[in-house]
């Protein structure tokens, strides 16, 4: 859209974000160039572009099913409703969520682990966990975070969180693990990172 075009990110990103989906972290990322990325529009052109996208996935990968030996796919419907679209500008605290990634021992094999409520929990806790070892998601997480958010103060990145009932993407994390849709801008760039989070078991 006008406001918001889809952009490739640099060869260190694109290295960086290939070792972190082997690490089986479910988080997505789109990267929009924007003249004007501060302001709502163009974050939600962003947010418009990424979900009308996987919705054009779904309706080239519905085509190719063989409706004779899937019979139950042909009642499945992928929602997109742009007018349901809407984005709430949000902190960075409430961005980034919980520090605490680490399950609590409960008893003999038995785990507490902490709600996915943020990037960073979305990050450490996925459905079916992160390949190990531990210390290397973490140093991964740090790379990104450098990558992502530079040397910003937090207070100067704008962020919106995007609504999670206009579209089939949020279908399987709103079923329990978490849905999300986070587009954030930094100063003095021309970037807006889309965040995208939707998973289940």
């Amino acid at each position: 859209m006008a406001n918001a075009t889809p952009t490739e990110p640099d060869k260190e990103l694109e290295a960086l974000l290939e070792k972190i989906d082997l690490q089986h972290v479910v988080l997505e990322f789109a990267f929009y160039h924007s003249e004007s990325p501060q302001n709502y529009n163009a974050h939600f052109d962003a947010a418009y572009e990424f979900l009308d996208a996987s919705h054009k996935r779904f309706q080239q990968h519905h085509a190719t099913i063989d409706f004779d030996q899937y019979p139950l796919a042909k009642n499945h419907v992928f929602k997109w409703n742009p007018d349901e679209l809407v984005g709430s500008r949000i902190s960075f605290a409430e961005f980034w969520g919980s520090d605490d990634v680490a399950p609590t021992p409960l008893g003999d094999r038995a785990w507490s682990i902490p709600n996915v409520d943020g990037f960073k929990t979305a990050f450490f806790l996925p459905p079916y966990g992160l390949q190990k070892p531990g210390d290397r998601n973490a140093s991964l997480f740090e790379q990104l975070k450098d990558c992502l958010f530079g040397d910003a103060q937090e207070n100067d990145l704008v962020i919106y969180s995007w609504s999670n009932q206009c579209s089939g993407y949020f279908d399987a994390g709103l079923e329990w693990w978490g849905a999300f849709l986070w587009t954030i801008a930094r100063p003095v760039t021309s970037t807006i990172t889309l965040i995208g989070a939707s998973s289940s078991d």
